[in-house]
C-alpha cells in the first residue's frame, strides 16, 4: 500500500511540474525568438498556408525536454536502474542532435541542418551503450513468447530507435499533428510499465507526457511555437526505446501506427519516382498529399488524432487480453 502511494506521488508530481516547466519555458522561448526575430525556415515547395509561418519559433523541443529534466528532480535518488539510465541517454542524446539540427536552420538559415555523419556516429555510440549494459534487450516478446535474438539486435535496435525518431519527425509537419499523437501514442507505455512496476521508467514517460501537453496548448492551430528536431527527434526516441525496454516492440507498430504509414508514404513515393519517375501522393509525407487536396489542416490533424486514438485503445486491448 506504501509503495503504491509514494509511486501515485511521483507520478503526480512529475506530471504537474514537467507540464508546469514546460508552459513557462515555451513563453520564455517564444519571447526570445520574436525579440531577435529568429524562427522556423519553410521547405520552398510547401504551399502558401506554411510560407506564412516562415519565423515562426520553433526550439519547442528545448522547453519539453527541459520540462522532463526538471521533473526528474522528484524521483532522483542514490539508485536508478538502467532501463531509466538508458532512456535518459537515448532522449538527450537525440535532442542534441535535434538541437543541432534547429539551430543550424535557426542561425544560418539551412533548412537541411545536421550532416548525416554526425547523426549516425552519435546514434552508433548510443546503441553500443544499450547492448553492453541491457542483457535483457537481446530477445523479443510476441504474444508472451521469448525469441532470443542475439547479434541481430545490433541491427534490431537502432532501426527501432531511429526508425521510430524520425516517424515522429517526418509527422511533425502541421501544428499539433506530431504532439498529439505522440501523447496518445506513450499511453500504452505508460499503462505497461506500471503494470510490469518498471516504475522509473514510468515516471520518465510522465514527465514527457506532462511536458508535450504543456507544449501542445501553444503548438495546435494556429500554432504559435514549432517542436523542431530537437523535440520531434527526442520524443520518438524515447518512445522507441521504450518499447524496446519493455520488450513491447510488436506493439510499437500497432499504436504508432499513424507515424508508420506516414514513413511509408515518403518510402513509397521516393522508390516510384526513382524507379519509374511517377509520384503516388501529390506530396509526401501523406498529410501534405491531403492538404494538396483541399483538406484544411485543422481537419487533418483532427482526422489523424482520431485514427491514433483508435490505434492506442487497439494497442492496449491486444497487451492486456491477449499478450
Amino acid at each position: 500500500m506504501f509503495e503504491q502511494n509514494y509511486v501515485g506521488l511521483i507520478i503526480i508530481s512529475s506530471f504537474f511540474s514537467s507540464f508546469i516547466a514546460s508552459s513557462l519555458l515555451i513563453r520564455m522561448i517564444i519571447r526570445i525568438q520574436k525579440k531577435y526575430h529568429q524562427g522556423q525556415s519553410i521547405n520552398q515547395y510547401l504551399d502558401l498556408n506554411h510560407q506564412q509561418k516562415q519565423l515562426t519559433p520553433t526550439l519547442g523541443g528545448l522547453a519539453i525536454i527541459g520540462g522532463i529534466l526538471i521533473s526528474t528532480l522528484f524521483y532522483l535518488d542514490s539508485y536508478l536502474d538502467i532501463k531509466f539510465i538508458s532512456a535518459l541517454i537515448i532522449l538527450i542524446s537525440f535532442f542534441i542532435i535535434g538541437l543541432s539540427d534547429d539551430l543550424i536552420k535557426v542561425l544560418k538559415k539551412n533548412y537541411h541542418g545536421l550532416s548525416s555523419f554526425f547523426r549516425f556516429f552519435l546514434i552508433g555510440i548510443i546503441i553500443f551503450y544499450l547492448l553492453s549494459n541491457n542483457k535483457d534487450l537481446y530477445y523479443i516478446d510476441f504474444f508472451n513468447s521469448k525469441f532470443k535474438l542475439g547479434a541481430l539486435m545490433v541491427l534490431i535496435i537502432p532501426f527501432i530507435i531511429t526508425g521510430t525518431a524520425n516517424s515522429v519527425n517526418l509527422t511533425d509537419g502541421l501544428d499539433g499533428l506530431s504532439s498529439s499523437l505522440y501523447l496518445i501514442a506513450s499511453i500504452p507505455f505508460i499503462l505497461i510499465s506500471i503494470t510490469s512496476k518498471n516504475y522509473y521508467l514510468t515516471y520518465l514517460l510522465i514527465s514527457s507526457f506532462g511536458a508535450t501537453l504543456g507544449f501542445i496548448v501553444f503548438n495546435l492551430y494556429p500554432s504559435k511555437i514549432f517542436m523542431g528536431d530537437s523535440g520531434s527527434l527526442s520524443l520518438g526516441g524515447l518512445l522507441g526505446i521504450s518499447a524496446i525496454l519493455l520488450n513491447k516492440e510488436f506493439l510499437l507498430i500497432i499504436c504508432g501506427g499513424v507515424f508508420v504509414f506516414e514513413t511509408l508514404s515518403v518510402i513509397l513515393q521516393v522508390l516510384s519516382f526513382k524507379l519509374f519517375k511517377r509520384r503516388i501522393f501529390l506530396m509526401a509525407p501523406y498529410h501534405h498529399d491531403l492538404e494538396k487536396r483541399g483538406k484544411k489542416e485543422y481537419q487533418i490533424v483532427m482526422y489523424f488524432f482520431i485514427v491514433g486514438l483508435v490505434l492506442t485503445l487497439v494497442t492496449v486491448i491486444i497487451n492486456y487480453l491477449f499478450i
